[in-house]
């Protein structure tokens, strides 16, 4: 039998998308809000790697920015800056105001 409680340092992505779920789940039986959706921005280089990127998820007219990276090589050149300023550009057009 499993312990009931469990720390863990690397847990199952299937652990945390379930806790990820119910987290929705929960908010929107609470708000009526269903309009979640991940969102992520690459800069890939000539062959197709991903040299920087941003992740996070949309929801209730937010955006959560939950990772951002920038290669060593990258990095001062205002990737980063350029990464939010797309993702801000695309949910300004894409998301309804937060009290629309």
């Amino acid at each position: 039998m499993a312990e009931p409680w469990s720390i863990e340092t690397e847990p199952d992505p299937a652990d945390v998308q379930f806790l990820e779920d119910r987290i929705y789940d929960f908010n929107v039986e609470a708000t009526g809000i269903g309009d979640g959706e991940l969102l992520a921005v690459f800069d890939r280089d000539g062959d197709g790697r991903i040299v920087a990127g941003l992740y996070g998820r949309t929801w209730g007219g937010c955006c959560e920015v939950r990772d951002l990276w920038v290669a060593a090589e990258r990095r001062g050149r205002g990737t980063d800056a350029a990464l939010l300023a797309l993702a801000e550009s695309y949910l300004r057009k894409e998301l309804p105001p937060p009290d629309a």
